[in-house]
């Protein structure tokens, strides 16, 4: 799943279950694994090379790609957050820092992976290896036409439940 669906769906889901920022950070991550675990779409990292979840086989080059890989991460990134930050202005409903502490959360899984694929920090590798495990074996990398809209139709979703009154 795109970041910006991982933000969006951890910020929606702690603002159903939960009222205090910590709370909602710790939804957010587990949210993460519940989404990775169904048959998703990724765009492609020019700069990362092998399987990103597997420990011993990620490679990171430091060339041009990854300065535009940077650049998509961070796009998505912020993409999440301004879609956050619309959809609670929309309706007033909700806590911002829950929103954004669930909506990081939701991120945490991803970029401790590309903290472990740039310097293998062994701590770190465990939570690779759970990563790896949760992770849906099958995807439609490769299928933008049909990953594209089911990583819209979660988005939509879960911006129901962030606009939604309760």
């Amino acid at each position: 799943m795109t970041l910006s669906t991982h933000i969006v769906t951890g910020a929606a889901v702690a603002k159903i279950f939960s009222s205090h920022p910590a709370e909602a950070f710790v939804i957010g991550w587990a949210t993460h694994y519940i989404l990775d675990s169904v048959r998703h779409w990724d765009y492609p990292l020019q700069a990362f090379a092998g399987n990103l979840l597997s420990p011993t086989e990620t490679k990171i080059s430091f060339n041009k790609f990854l300065i535009i890989d940077f650049a998509k991460i961070l796009l998505d990134f912020c993409l999440g957050f301004f879609l956050i930050y619309v959809l609670m202005g929309l309706t007033l409903k909700g806590n911002l820092l829950v929103l954004i502490a669930g909506g990081i959360g939701g991120t945490v899984p991803d970029f401790l992976q590309g903290l472990y694929a740039v310097f293998k920090i062994k701590p770190l590798e465990w939570l690779q290896r759970f990563h790896h495990v949760m992770h849906s074996k099958t995807s439609f990398d490769g299928h933008p036409a049909i990953g594209v809209p089911l990583q819209i139709c979660v988005m939509l979703i879960a911006g129901f439940f962030l606009f939604a009154p309760f």
